[in-house]
Parts: structure tokens; sequence; C-alpha cells
């Protein structure tokens, strides 16, 4: 990004954190998946973050709507579901995705024998 805008390689992070206060990109460097990340278009990010909060697509996933129910149902939402939502998502991966839900205090992990 610096080299293609001509900033100076040193002051490429602060361009960047100051155009993420600003919201004109989103950079997260203390999520490991993202540390090396700059998403250009935070309505991208949003879309795909709606293709599972708001059920989008269920229909496509007629071999895992159980998941589908699961998550309607009591808000649990399972990995292979996330997978298979954000898979159309191109270059951030569903686990990328699932760590900014849980840095928003969006999601949490939770261990259990059930799911």
């Amino acid at each position: 990004i610096g080299k293609a805008c001509n900033i100076d390689p040193k002051d490429v992070l602060k361009v960047i954190k100051f155009y993420h206060e600003l919201g004109v990109v989103l950079f997260y460097p203390h999520i490991k998946g993202l540390r090396d990340k700059v998403i250009l278009s935070p309505k991208w990010f949003v879309d795909c973050l709606g293709k599972v909060l708001t059920l989008e697509g269920r229909e496509e996933y007629d071999q895992i709507r159980d998941m589908w129910d699961l998550l309607r149902e009591k808000g649990i939402l399972l990995q292979p579901l996330y997978v298979a939502a954000w898979r159309r998502c191109e270059g951030v991966e569903p686990e990328e995705m699932i760590q900014l839900l849980v840095h928003f205090c969006l999601a949490t992990e939770v261990k259990t024998k059930l799911y």
C-alpha cells in the first residue's frame, strides 16, 4: 500500500491506523489472523458478516439445516455453518471473521461436547 501511494515505509503503519480511525479501512494488528491484512471496504466486511448474522442464503445450505435452526433458535453458531456461509468472502478466512466477532464481543468460543 505504501509503495503504491508513495508513502515512506516508516509511515505506512501510522497512515493505515489513521485511515482505520476515520473508518475508511479496517485494520486490526492485535488480532492474530489479521495482523498483515487491511480490509479496504468496511461495507464489504459488514456484508460478509450479514451472510451469517441475518441467516442470508439459508436455503442454499439444506445439508446443514439443523445448524441454521440451532443458530436461529439458540444463537449457537457452529464452525461448519460459518465456514460454509463465509467461503464466498474471498480475502478473509472464516476463522478471521470469528476472531473479529469475538473481538467485538459479538461471539464467544465455548467448548462443549454437545456441539
